[in-house]
């Protein structure tokens, strides 16, 4: 591969998390919650899914994040992990959640980045 594709392809991606669905233009980054960690181990640090079965969120509307895992807390939605998970969260904490993955590009945006940081190099 172009070493300068290489070089490229980072700020590419800088660009496209600044203009994600959940990052209106000239607002601040969102925060990495500090509960991210219990949610990345299935869905990714970047909402990604890890395994197979496994929802992407990145990129995902806001507001159906935080309803969703508001009802997985409070016993709506029933699937024993994710109500483990979040039984322990405070509600700042489901907001910062469904904030950052929101926030997070899709993977299809992801995909045209390095496509054309790609074409670029050619």
């Amino acid at each position: 591969m172009n070493p300068r594709a290489l070089m490229l392809a980072p700020l590419l991606g800088l660009g496209l998390s600044a203009c994600s669905p959940g990052a209106p233009a000239g607002a601040a980054p969102i925060e990495r919650p500090a509960q991210l960690g219990m949610c990345a181990s299935c869905h990714g640090v970047d909402g990604i899914a890890l395994a197979p079965g496994n929802p992407h969120l990145a990129g995902q509307d806001e507001a159906y994040l935080r309803l969703s895992l508001q009802k997985y807390k409070n016993g709506e939605r029933r699937h024993p992990p994710m109500q483990a998970v979040v039984g322990a969260l405070q509600d700042a904490d489901l907001d910062a959640l469904a904030r950052w993955y929101a926030s997070q590009p899709r993977q299809g945006q992801r995909a045209a980045a390095a496509a054309a940081a790609n074409d670029n190099a050619n």
